[in-house]
């Protein structure tokens, strides 16, 4: 990378993905200099004993035997800005909730959307805006654009501490208790996750 980067003479990295790809974003930046990230409805692990409750894509997960990387990882980089978007469900909480904290992650959860984030804001023809404004390290505009939007005005827009002091039932701990995960999820189930 660091080749490709002196050749063309690039000054700063980006990275963007969805899912497993936002997930595989997040660890770019702690193997190689990142400058900006953006995720959407990135898993924090696909390994079983990690995140125990998703079982969305099991069958995927019994077929890997090494996990070099089984969990998105501390997401200390000092060079890189993260943005990273979750929809709120049951199914994304159990891993937006393991997200690591610090003043350089921009974690908005999206009261509505499930795992199909970044097709929602596709849809309403924000994704590039939100992308632009995060590339630019600009989370102000980021959280301007959603607030003034159709998704900002239908569902709830928060940074993950401030959905976390509105709601502090959304904990592991509590979700655990109160929330029991079924072993089947019917395909309607997986459509609206």
């Amino acid at each position: 990378m660091e080749q490709t980067r002196v050749a063309h003479g690039l000054t700063e990295i980006a990275a963007i993905g969805n899912s497993m790809g936002g997930f595989m974003a997040l660890r770019l930046a702690e193997l190689t200099e990142v400058h900006r990230v953006a995720a959407f409805a990135p898993q924090f692990s696909m390994h079983p004993n990690l995140v125990p409750q998703e079982i969305r894509w099991a069958r995927y997960a019994k077929s890997i035997n090494d996990w070099p990387y089984p969990d998105v990882g501390a997401l200390t980089s000092d060079e890189t800005a993260y943005f990273i978007f979750h929809g709120y469900n049951p199914m994304e909480a159990w891993h937006w909730l393991r997200f690591p904290w610090s003043p350089r992650i921009n974690h908005f959860i999206f009261q509505g959307p499930g795992h199909n984030v970044a097709a929602r804001l596709q849809s309403q023809r924000l994704l590039g805006q939100i992308f632009n404004a995060a590339m630019s390290n600009r989370p102000r505009a980021v959280r301007h654009a959603l607030e003034r939007s159709r998704v900002g005005r239908r569902f709830e827009v928060m940074r993950r501490e401030q959905y976390q002091a509105a709601y502090p039932e959304l904990t592991l701990g509590a979700m655990g208790a109160a929330a029991a995960v079924p072993e089947r999820v019917s395909h309607r189930e997986l459509q609206r996750a």
